[in-house]
C-alpha cells in the first residue's frame, strides 16, 4: 500500500472528527486512530492561551501497530476552533504497511519532521522523502549528561519485551523522544516495529496500553507507590527511577544483533554504554540507520549500498568478507562494534 495520511481536528458546525484522508481504511480503524490522536493538555498550563504560549503545549507523537498497519500519529494543541472556543487540536496521523518505504525507518525518526501539518484547509500533500535529518552534537550532549538513565532505560526495554512491564517517562516530549531514539539505534528495527509502541505525551498513562508513554509532573497520574511498582518510572523531575534493574537483563535484547558470533557479552554490553562518545561525526550514526535499512528491507537503494560500501573502505573493513555478510546475511554487529566498541580512541578523518 501506499502511505495513506489522515487528519482529526474539530470542523466547523460538526466538532472533533476525521477532517481529510487520501486513501481508504477500514471504519474501525478510522475509529482508532481518531482516538489515539485525542489531546488533553497539562493542568498546569492556560486554559485561554495566546498565540507565544501555545508553544507550552507538549507534542503527542505515538507509533503503534492495528489491524496489520502501523500508525505513527502526530497531535498538537492549537487553541480555539470555529466558535472561539478553546480546546482544539489537530492530529496528523501517517497509516502505513511493510510494503512502504517509511517502514524501513525507525518511526521516532520522523518526530521533527518539517512535514506535519498542524491546521486544517488545505488539502493532504504527498510526502516526497522521509529521510531524516541527523544531529549527532545533541544526541551525544543528551546522552552525556543521562549515561545511567538511559542504561536502566534499556534494561527496562527489554524487561516489557520479556514481561510486558511498560514504561513511564516523565520529562518533556523532546527529551521522551530522545530516549526513544537512542534506544532505536541499536535494537533492530524488526523487533521495534512489531514489539514496541509509544507515545511521547499523554495527560494520564493509566488510560494507554503504549509500551513507552511519556507525561509531565502535573499528569493526572497518581504517582503513587503501587505506581512505581507496577511499571518502571524514570522520573526526571524528582529524580526518581527503577533500583532493582540488573545490567544483565538486557543481555537477551543485545543477542539480538548477533547473538552466533559475540562472546563476553557482559564485557560488550558495559563498553557500549561507555562508547556511545566513540562516535565521531555524522557519519557514524548515518551509517546506524542504513544498517538498520539493508536489515529490513526488501531492496537497497543504491544510495545506501555507496554509502555502506564507502565506509567500510574508509575504515578499512575487510571489503569483500563484510560485503557479503551486510548484503548476502543481512548482519550488522561487526559496523556495530566498529562504532561503539573500538578500544583505538577514533579521530576525524
Amino acid at each position: 500500500m501506499t502511505i495513506i495520511q489522515h487528519y482529526y481536528t474539530s470542523v466547523e458546525g460538526k466538532g472533533f472528527q476525521t477532517s481529510e484522508i487520501d486513501g481508504n481504511l477500514d471504519y474501525d480503524l478510522i475509529k482508532e486512530i481518531e482516538r489515539r490522536g485525542n489531546y488533553s493538555a497539562p493542568r498546569n498550563l492556560p486554559t485561554n492561551p495566546s498565540d507565544n504560549e501555545l508553544d507550552l503545549f507538549p507534542i503527542s507523537y505515538s507509533f503503534y501497530k492495528k489491524e496489520g498497519k502501523y500508525i505513527i500519529t502526530h497531535s498538537k494543541y492549537i487553541g480555539k476552533e470555529f466558535t472561539g472556543r478553546f480546546g482544539n487540536y489537530f492530529a496528523h496521523s501517517l497509516i502505513f504497511d511493510t510494503t512502504s518505504d517509511i517502514f524501513n525507518l525507525s518511526p521516532i525518526q520522523l518526530w521533527d519532521a518539517d512535514f506535519w501539518v498542524y491546521r486544517d484547509g488545505n488539502e493532504i500533500q504527498q510526502i516526497l522523502t522521509f529521510y531524516p535529518e541527523l544531529n549527532i552534537n545533541s544526541i551525544k550532549q543528551f546522552y552525556s549528561q543521562r549515561k545511567e538513565q538511559i542504561s536502566q532505560f534499556l534494561v527496562a526495554l527489554n524487561q516489557f519485551l520479556q514481561t510486558k512491564k511498560r514504561i513511564i517517562i516523565v520529562d518533556s516530549t523532546e527529551n521522551v523522544a530522545k530516549m526513544i531514539y537512542l534506544a532505536s539505534l541499536f535494537v533492530p528495527n524488526s523487533i521495534f516495529m512489531e514489539k514496541i509502541s509509544f507515545t511521547t505525551y499523554t495527560v494520564n498513562p493509566n488510560f494507554t496500553n503504549y509500551s513507552i508513554c511519556g507525561t509531565t509532573k502535573d499528569s493526572e497520574f497518581n504517582f503513587s507507590s503501587d505506581d512505581y511498582k507496577e511499571y518502571n518510572i524514570f522520573n526526571f523531575f524528582e529524580e526518581k527511577f527503577p533500583t532493582q534493574l540488573n545490567n544483565k537483563d538486557f543481555l537477551p535484547l543485545f543477542r539480538l544483533l548477533d547473538g552466533n558470533n559475540v562472546k563476553n557479552f557482559e564485557k560488550y554490553f558495559e563498553k557500549f554504554l561507555k562508547g556511545f562518545n566513540n562516535i565521531s561525526d555524522n557519519s557514524d550514526l548515518l551509517m546506524i540507520h542504513d544498517i538498520s535499512y539493508v536489515t529490513v528491507a526488501k531492496e537497497v537503494p543504491e544510495e545506501i549500498k555507496t554509502r555502506i560500501i564507502s565506509y567500510i573502505d574508509k575504515n578499512e573493513f575487510p571489503s569483500d568478507e563484510k560485503t557479503k555478510r551486510i548484503f548476502l546475511k543481512k548482519k550488522y554487529y561487526d559496523i556495530y562494534e566498529h562504532i561503539f566498541f573500538s578500544d583505538v580512541k577514533k579521530t576525524r578523518r
